[in-house]
């Protein structure tokens, strides 16, 4: 079962994360940013994280 409602430190640290993981991807070239979907990183990481904090995280790095 997945955990949704993170706490703000909780939220910070996967926005961190997901931060990371996409610097990565563009740097290996192996994905574009579109490519970059919140399935796509739910997969990667295994399903560790629930799609709907995935998603909550994308939507803070696109609007920085």
């Amino acid at each position: 079962m997945h955990r949704n409602m993170m706490n703000n430190t909780e939220n910070e640290e996967l926005v961190a994360r997901l931060r990371q993981f996409i610097e990565n991807e563009m740097r290996s070239c192996s994905m574009d940013l579109a490519g970059i979907t919140p399935e796509y990183v739910q997969r990667m990481w295994g399903g560790t994280i629930s799609l709907e904090d995935i998603k909550n995280a994308l939507a803070v790095l696109k609007a920085e």
